[in-house]
């Protein structure tokens, strides 16, 4: 895939590999200040008209209960100025001292706490245990990361780069939140490491209308043939590419293709997937033709590709422990997220727009795929909801009409984690992880445990 470019490419700093210019410092505080603006801006416009839409939407669904505004984690104002494209030129890879990560994501769990944390850092254990809280859905993430503990100059020069621009990465990570706990279930289902939740943080910083130069769209950045491959439909009316759900399961299905290609090697799956995977084949035949060993590291790849993993690998090892790196921690409720909702073709978007109480361009912008008065094709059937709005929904009792969200459970007395995980059909390693426990973890009566997806 090709970044777009409003990707996170305008708000992270390129890799300077000593022979080429890279963005200044100057222009990512523009362009985020300016974003920030915007979507500040739409937050007050959309506040500004909330408490009637929402009085009539609960009253509808015969509940009063106040709601809390979603923060608008998707808009993003095309604009030239903010583009950044990739400007190092090719460099001399040096042998890494980590190689991709290979195997299962199984056989893989905790490998985070093997990230390398500089010398005088706290020990990466103790930052788990006192940084992650109940109900965080980056403690969800930090469960199942595999990249973190992957070790070379380049990751070690571009965290340097990102210690001097923590907003950006900041910013970029508050605009994933939203999406986290669908993301997150989604990449369970499909026993996949938890590091995919960067692909689509560095493809379009979680835009979904992102359209790039190669005309690569959507928030996972398919172009055409790559998304028809993969079962999206593109038609007059109706674009996959732009359609949160099967995207991402395209997307997916795609990176687990490349993974078994690659021989589980994460790194090479992530650079096929922004360079091509017979790129990627093509460079390392000519490197263990000249005596390498094929790893990412020694390849003669395009510079994007090569800054494109670099900024995957780094986001994973700065989310795994931020404190170490000297980031500040971030906690995203479970409550300021996004829910699936999985209609049959007999109910319209209009109705699912009117009992849900979400106001119209609102419920466009999180489904751009759709378009007002056209009926989506029988198989697209998946809305992305604010998870208030989706509540409402729920309360409504829409026939036809499934959710799909994140909530608490609370504990009562004598029950384990393996009770509550059989009961819900989640893999009790799985439900630890979001947790941030360990399987055998014992539990406190009124102890919230979140449950994804469910």
């Amino acid at each position: 895939m090709t970044s777009s470019p409003i990707s996170a490419v305008s708000y992270l700093p390129e890799l300077n590999f000593g022979d080429a210019s890279f963005t200044t410092a100057a222009m990512i505080d523009r362009v985020v200040a300016r974003h920030r603006q915007q979507q500040a801006e739409l937050d007050r416009n959309r506040l500004r008209g909330a408490s009637a839409k929402k009085r009539g939407a609960l009253a509808h669904a015969g509940r009063s209960r106040k709601g809390q505004a979603l923060p608008d984690a998707g808009h993003l104002a095309a604009n030239g100025s903010g583009a950044a494209g990739d400007a190092c030129a090719s460099a001399m890879a040096r042998p890494a001292s980590h190689a991709g990560m290979r195997g299962s994501a199984s056989a893989r769990r905790g490998c985070f706490l093997a990230a390398t944390a500089p010398a005088d850092a706290p020990d990466m254990a103790m930052v788990q245990r006192t940084s992650w809280r109940q109900g965080d859905v980056w403690n969800a993430v930090r469960g199942g990361l595999v990249l973190p503990g992957v070790q070379h100059e380049w990751l070690d020069a571009y965290l340097e780069q990102l210690r001097q621009r923590p907003g950006s990465v900041d910013f970029l990570l508050a605009r994933a939140e939203p999406y986290l706990p669908y993301l997150l279930d989604e990449i369970r289902r499909q026993r996949l490491p938890n590091d995919i939740v960067f692909v689509p943080m560095v493809e379009s910083a979680f835009q979904t209308t992102a359209v790039s130069s190669k005309q690569a769209a959507g928030l996972w950045q398919f172009i055409a043939s790559t998304g028809q491959r993969y079962g999206l439909q593109l038609t007059e009316d109706y674009d996959g590419r732009f359609d949160t759900h099967p995207a991402t399961q395209a997307a997916l299905k795609y990176l687990s293709h490349l993974n078994r290609l690659f021989n589980g090697d994460w790194l090479l799956s992530f650079a096929a997937y922004n360079a091509g995977e017979g790129a990627v084949q093509r460079a390392i035949q000519a490197n263990r033709q000249a005596g390498g060993s094929g790893t990412f590291w020694e390849l003669e790849l395009p510079a994007e590709t090569r800054q494109y993993v670099v900024r995957i690998v780094t986001l994973s090892k700065v989310v795994a422990n931020p404190a170490a790196y000297g980031f500040k921690p971030r906690h995203a409720s479970p409550r300021n997220t996004l829910a699936r909702i999985e209609t049959r073709p007999d109910v319209t978007v209009a109705e699912l727009i009117a009992r849900s109480g979400i106001a119209p361009d609102e419920f466009y912008r999180l489904n751009p795929a759709y378009k007002p008065d056209v009926e989506p094709p029988v198989q697209a059937r998946n809305f992305l909801l604010p998870l208030e709005q989706a509540e409402i929904l729920m309360a409504a009792n829409l026939p036809g009409a499934k959710v799909f969200a994140p909530r608490k459970v609370v504990v009562k007395k004598g029950e384990t984690l393996t009770a509550i995980a059989r009961r819900h059909g989640i893999p009790e390693m799985k439900l630890a992880e979001w947790n941030g426990l360990s399987p055998s973890a014992p539990l406190k009566p009124g102890q919230e445990i979140l449950v994804l997806g469910v």
